[in-house]
């Protein structure tokens, strides 16, 4: 289907992407073994519901996760590593959206790793969340402190802070910088 401006809606996440980031990480995990090695969820009313089979989104959950108006938000667990847990996050870009997944480790509350991607972002405008040197910066930041989810925030067009940490922003990419900003908040 086609959004209002035109571009056809993001597809729902795909497989390899999610093999893409989680492979940085955990080496072992490839296309063909993925549906044994993660643990499918979803978060309904706050609380975790384990799936019985390895699912996408289906059009109608991707539209109301677009929308903002999703009550169940999908996520993975590790088999071999129970602590880690993959959420997938939506945002918009410059030229159109942008998306990732956030590795997390439950137990300590820190990053593992990030992993973005976008549609029609160009290098001088948002593409470079992709670049390893962008993404691994977040590698290894608390989520939370004193019990409270920390912000991402941009309080200025070069950086953004995290828990009191500054991390750089792309140069030159506002909106997708703050579209990266919105999806994880």
């Amino acid at each position: 289907s086609i959004s209002s401006i035109g571009q056809p809606l993001l597809p729902s996440p795909q497989k390899d992407e999610l093999v893409t980031a989680l492979s940085r990480r955990y080496p072992g995990i490839t296309l063909q073994n993925l549906e044994k090695e993660l643990i499918p969820y979803v978060l309904v009313k706050g609380k975790p519901k384990e799936l019985k089979r390895f699912v996408d989104f289906d059009k109608k959950l991707h539209k109301q996760f677009r929308e903002q108006t999703i009550k169940k938000v999908p996520y993975w667990k590790l088999k071999n590593h129970p602590s880690i847990q993959v959420l997938y996050m939506e945002g918009n870009g410059h030229y159109g959206p942008i998306w990732g997944y956030l590795i997390m480790d439950e137990t300590d509350k820190t990053i593992v790793d990030v992993c973005f991607f976008h549609r029609a972002e160009t290098r001088t405008y948002g593409a470079d969340i992709t670049l390893d040197w962008f993404q691994g910066q977040f590698a290894g930041m608390k989520l939370s402190a004193d019990g409270q989810l920390l912000q991402l925030e941009m309080p200025d067009r070069e950086s953004y802070t995290f828990g009191g940490v500054r991390l750089d922003a792309i140069s030159g990419a506002t909106q997708t910088n703050r579209g990266l900003m919105d999806m994880y908040n």
